[in-house]
């Protein structure tokens, strides 16, 4: 049985660590989170925001086609290398990201491709991360009973006498 004091101490470390234990979650749980995104991008071409990527040229669609893969949106795959780059981490915020910077940085600035493609537009910042919808689900399916496991570690029983 713990003490009161015990007791409150206990909550306030949780509440102190509560945003690391997010993180430590969300890095846990990275290959769904981030199978998300990239089945969103490959099977809707939306971003986080829900919003359609862009649209492809003329050669592109042709290329696309080629090689068995959707052409009327864009799904920021061509050769998978970037959708495989992605990772989930975070100190103070659980977030994705790319291990390739200047890929991701082209992508979302525009510039990339080959030829006459090589002046694609700039997809913005948003082709990495959660939709809202996303975000719900995450939290209230893995972060949320993940964050209770830890909860139902703190004393059951205080003994306030």
């Amino acid at each position: 049985m713990a003490t009161l004091d015990t007791y409150i101490s206990e909550l306030k470390f949780f509440a102190k660590h509560l945003q690391e234990n997010v993180v430590n979650i969300g890095v846990k749980n990275e290959r769904g989170i981030i199978n998300t995104q990239n089945t969103r991008h490959k099977t809707r071409g939306l971003d986080a925001k829900g919003k359609t990527i862009g649209s492809y040229s003329a050669n592109t669609i042709a290329r696309k086609n080629k090689k068995g893969q959707p052409s009327s949106f864009v799904t920021l795959e061509d050769t998978g290398n970037w959708h495989s780059d992605m990772f989930v981490g975070g100190t103070d915020e659980l977030f994705i990201d790319n291990h390739n910077s200047s890929l991701t940085t082209e992508l979302m600035n525009g510039g990339i491709g080959k030829g006459d493609e090589k002046s694609n537009p700039p997809y913005g910042k948003d082709i990495i991360g959660l939709t809202d919808e996303e975000t719900v689900f995450l939290t209230q399916k893995i972060i949320d009973p993940e964050l209770q496991k830890i909860i139902n570690k703190l004393p059951q029983t205080i003994d306030i006498w």
